[in-house]
């Protein structure tokens, strides 16, 4: 989801901690797991992973932020917790590939 925040690194590292611990107060029993941080591609990448009560079961979470544009952006992928020993190793390759070619960056080129 690409937000209407402004977002460079400074700004992302500096929001992040502010933002897992609203996760943590505002969510229905929503237990971190970790934090992390890295460069894909390129892209400075905040993430945390989390364990969450959804209305029927609970639910594992990869929310990964970085910046597009000068804005801040927030991806999130998520699996029935009882498959997280499976899917995590897919979601980190998932969060893995982003890749956002200079070009179009630097464009603004949209891919619809």
């Amino acid at each position: 989801m690409l937000t209407e925040i402004q977002g460079d690194e400074a700004r992302i590292e500096q929001m992040f901690p502010y933002m897992v611990n609203t996760v943590k107060t505002v969510g229905p029993n929503i237990r971190i797991l970790s934090t992390g941080k890295k460069v894909i591609h390129g892209i400075y990448v905040r993430w945390f992973d989390a364990i969450a009560q959804a209305i029927t079961e609970p639910s594992y979470r990869k929310v990964f932020v970085f910046s597009l544009d000068g804005k801040t952006t927030i991806g999130c992928i998520t699996c029935p917790s009882r498959l997280k020993k499976r899917y995590q190793p897919i979601m980190e390759e998932m969060m893995e590939t982003l890749n956002i070619p200079k070009k179009a960056a630097e464009e603004g080129i949209d891919d619809e």
